[in-house]
C-alpha cells in the first residue's frame, strides 16, 4: 500500500498492468432488439447512425467525439444505465446501475490483477492468451425495448412536466420477468449536474404508501390461507357522519370508504376489488388473514410490510394499504405479473446475459386458480369498476387495479397497476405500475398515464390482442 498523490492510501499496482487495460476497450451497452444504448467507441456509434436517427436520435448532437463513453439517449436511460464517465450514484444503496453493476464483464475482467498472467505477451498480439483477452465478449444486453422506453418517457414527461408532480413507470413481460421500460420523472437535464431528487431510481426504489392496489396482496394472503375465501361477505354501511365503512369490534378507528362513496352493502371478495372497498378489505385483514398472514404474503412478493408490531397495531388499514405498508412501483408491477403468470412470481430483471444476477426462475405464491380469480376480478375493475371512465374505448384490453394512497400532507399518491392483453398467455402479457406522486385517485390521474402506456406498446406491436381479449 503507497500513499497516493491525494493523501488516499491504495494498493500499489504496476503501472504496466494499467497501460493493459487501457487497451481493452470497453463493452457496448444494448437493448433487447439490439439497438446501442452505450458505447466508448464513436465508430461504434456511427455506425448505427441511422437507426438511431430512426428514434429521433442525432449522434453529433446527443455526443461528442471528445467524451470516453457515450449515450446517445441521454437522460432517459440514466437510471437504468448510469453514467461512466462521472460515477455518480454507482454505490448508492438506492440505484442499480448497469455501469457499475455488470461493471466486470464490460471492462473483461473482475480484478485488474487477472491481468499479470498475459502481462509479459502485451505486444504479442498473436499469442492466444492476449487474444483470448482481447476478444472476450464485453457486450451486456438488456431486457429493455428503448423504443417503450422513450414513449413511455413521453408519456410521463407530458402529464408530470406542466403540474411539478413527480412518478415512475414499470412495465415487464408477465411470464419472465424482463423488464422492458423503467421510467422515472424527473430525469436529469442533459446540461446541467443532476440533483439527489433528479438521480433517485423512483421506479426501483421508491418507498411508497400503495393503497388500495396493496388489496391484491391482502387478496392473496386469504386465499394462501383460505382457497375458498374469495366467498367470504362483509358489509359496508353509513357511519352515521356522511361517510361509509365499517366498525371492527375492538378497533377504536372506523374504517372509511373514500368521501362521496355509496354504502357498498353486503360484497364478496371479487365485488369489494371491483369497487375498491376498504372496509371489506380491513374486514377480511383481521377476521380472515391476521399479521401474521398479512406479513408472511408481502415478503413472500419481496414487500416489506413494516415492523410486525406496526403491522399489528395498524391491522385493518394496512389490509388496504395504508399503515406501516411500503412499495415500490418494481414489486407493484410484479404483483400483477405474478397474478396474470398463474401465481407464478418472477424476479424480474434487466440484464439478459451471463453478467445478471437476477437468474432465479419464477416461483409460486399463490395458486394458479386463485390467481385466476384475481386476474378476472382485475378485469372487472376496469369493464365494470373503478378505473371504468379511465379505460373506457380502449381498443386492448386491460385487467388493473386503481390505487390512492393516503398521506398525512398534500394529495394522496396516485396508483394504477395491472396486465394486458386479458386472457392471453403469460408470455404474450405485458405487467405494470405506474404511480404519480400526490397525483390524487388512481382512477383520475395514474390509470389515464397506464392507458396511454398500453396503447403504446400496441402502437409498437409488443402486444397483440385477439377477439377474445374483448370479452
Amino acid at each position: 500500500m503507497v500513499f497516493a498523490q491525494d493523501g488516499v492510501k491504495r494498493p500499489e499496482r504496476n503501472p504496466r498492468l494499467n497501460l493493459l487495460a487501457a487497451e481493452i476497450p470497453r463493452g457496448n451497452i444494448y437493448d433487447r432488439n439490439g439497438i446501442l444504448l452505450a458505447t466508448s467507441s464513436w465508430a461504434e456509434l456511427d455506425r448505427h447512425r441511422n437507426e438511431l436517427e430512426r428514434l429521433g436520435v442525432r449522434i453529433d448532437q446527443a455526443c461528442a467525439r471528445t467524451e470516453n463513453r457515450h449515450y446517445p439517449f441521454g437522460p432517459v436511460t440514466v437510471h437504468l444505465l448510469g453514467d461512466f464517465r462521472t460515477g455518480e450514484n454507482f454505490h448508492a444503496s438506492n440505484a442499480s446501475l448497469i455501469e457499475h453493476d455488470s461493471n466486470p464483464r464490460l471492462q473483461g475482467y473482475s480484478d485488474i490483477r487477472e491481468l499479470a498472467s498475459v502481462l509479459r505477451f502485451r505486444h504479442q498480439r498473436e499469442n492466444p492468451l492476449l487474444r483470448a483477452l482481447l476478444t472476450r465478449d464485453r457486450d451486456v444486453h438488456t431486457t429493455i425495448d428503448v423504443r417503450l422506453q422513450l414513449k413511455a418517457t413521453e408519456i410521463l414527461r407530458n402529464h408530470l412536466q406542466p403540474t411539478g408532480r413527480k412518478g415512475a413507470i414499470v412495465i415487464m413481460s408477465v411470464a419472465t420477468g424482463e423488464v422492458l421500460a423503467l421510467v422515472n420523472w424527473p430525469e436529469p437535464s442533459a446540461t446541467s449536474s443532476a440533483n439527489p431528487d433528479e438521480l433517485l431510481d423512483r421506479a426501483r426504489y421508491g418507498q411508497y404508501p400503495p393503497g388500495s392496489t396493496f388489496k391484491l396482496v391482502t387478496a392473496i394472503a386469504a386465499l394462501r390461507l383460505n382457497p375458498k375465501a374469495f366467498e367470504k361477505t362483509y358489509t359496508c354501511h353509513g357511519l352515521g357522519d356522511g361517510r361509509v365503512g365499517a366498525i371492527i369490534p375492538g378497533w377504536r378507528r372506523p374504517i372509511r370508504d373514500d368521501i362521496g362513496d355509496h354504502a357498498h352493502g353486503t360484497l364478496n371478495m371479487a365485488n369489494a376489488i371491483s369497487v375498491s372497498c376498504n372496509a371489506y378489505f380491513a374486514q377480511l385483514g383481521v377476521h380472515d388473514v391476521g399479521t401474521e398472514g398479512l406479513r408472511e404474503t408481502a415478503e413472500s412478493l419481496g414487500i416489506s410490510p413494516g415492523p410486525e408490531s406496526e403491522v399489528k397495531k395498524m391491522l385493518p388499514f394496512a389490509a388496504y394499504g395504508q399503515g406501516p405498508v411500503l412499495m415500490t412501483p418494481f414489486k407493484m408491477a410484479r404483483v400483477s405479473a405474478t397474478i396474470a403468470n398463474r401465481g407464478m412470481m418472477p424476479e424480474g430483471r434487466w440484464v439478459s446475459d451471463s453478467s445478471n444476477t437476477r437468474a432465479d426462475a419464477p416461483r409460486p405464491v399463490v395458486a394458479p386458480e386463485s390467481a385466476a380469480f384475481l386476474a378476472k376480478a382485475m378485469r372487472s375493475v376496469v369493464v365494470a369498476g373503478t378505473a371504468r371512465s379511465a379505460m373506457s374505448g380502449l381498443e386492448i384490453s386491460v385487467a388493473g387495479k386503481t390505487g390512492t394512497a393516503q398521506l398525512d400532507q398534500g394529495e394522496p399518491h396516485s396508483w394504477f397497476a395491472g396486465f394486458a392483453p386479458y386472457d392471453q398467455r403469460p408470455e404474450q402479457q405485458l405487467a405494470f405500475a405506474v404511480i404519480v406522486e400526490h397525483g390524487g385517485y388512481g382512477a383520475k390521474f395514474a390509470a389515464p398515464i397506464a392507458r396511454e402506456v398500453i396503447e403504446a406498446s400496441k402502437q409498437l406491436g409488443i402486444i397483440m390482442e385477439t377477439a377474445s381479449d374483448r370479452r
